[in-house]
């Protein structure tokens, strides 16, 4: 049975009851007793409230579900993911040879408004500074070789 205690944390009692909660009043922090110490009580943020014209509420945003960026979903203001409206998104694999600065082709035929990189691998490939695209090419830089990663321009 966990018993809980409120007050201020200079009032934490010595541990030695574990399940034993205690809530600080002047921090507003949970601590455990495990019997032998206080552990704190790591916080669970409010759930996220999407913008529906009357404002929205800070939080825990939602997970994406499977495959969500590598089809080129966005998290929107709403709290749910979609395709941003007028995007025809173009994938691209990107798998340099090496690490560096390197350049590939997205087939888009316009300058793409954004471009999301969902990495395949545990190396990292980024957009070069300051122009990471074009009409034509996407330019970036991948950390080491082997990096392998999905590009989806929008």
């Amino acid at each position: 049975m966990n018993v809980v205690i409120e007050g201020l944390y200079s009032s934490l009692p010595p541990a030695g009851v574990p399940g034993r909660i205690f809530f600080t009043l002047d921090t507003k922090t949970y601590y455990s007793d495990n019997g032998e110490g206080w552990t704190e009580v790591p916080r669970v943020p409010a759930a996220f409230v999407g913008d529906s014209g009357s404002g929205g509420a800070a939080g825990a945003v939602p997970a994406p579900e499977p495959g969500d960026a590598a089809a080129g979903k966005f998290l929107y203001a709403g709290g749910g993911f979609a395709i941003p409206p007028g995007a025809d998104p173009v994938n691209v694999s990107l798998a340099p040879e090496a690490p560096g600065p390197f350049t590939v082709a997205h087939g888009l035929g316009r300058a793409p408004k954004a471009v999301l990189i969902s990495m395949t691998s545990s190396f990292q490939i980024w957009l070069q500074s300051p122009t990471g695209y074009d009409a034509t090419n996407l330019y970036l830089v991948a950390s080491d070789a082997g990096a392998t990663a999905n590009a989806v321009c929008f």
